[in-house]
């Protein structure tokens, strides 16, 4: 197991060469903008970003994310167009 928000780990485990990353860190503010900053850093090319709020996504796309995800509002639209249809 590794600290992702650790530079050094992120080196060590090849992170440098990844074209496609995924942030998960819903409920961390701090440190999934650490780690999409230091992905950012190491030059991955794409970097998705989970969000808990819409502020946590507009700090995710500050930092270097390319797409940030906010999975309770995009499931909430969908229900909603589901509902609609009825």
């Amino acid at each position: 197991m590794a600290d992702a928000t650790d530079m050094d780990a992120l080196r060590q485990l090849g992170v440098a060469e990844v074209r496609r990353a995924v942030v998960a860190l819903g409920h961390d503010v701090a440190a999934s903008a650490l780690i999409v900053s230091l992905l950012t850093e190491l030059g991955v090319e794409e970097i998705w970003g989970r969000a808990e709020t819409y502020r946590h996504g507009k700090i995710l796309e500050r930092v270097g994310a390319h797409r940030v995800v906010l999975p309770q509002q995009d499931m909430g639209r969908v229900l909603a167009g589901l509902l609609s249809v009825r």
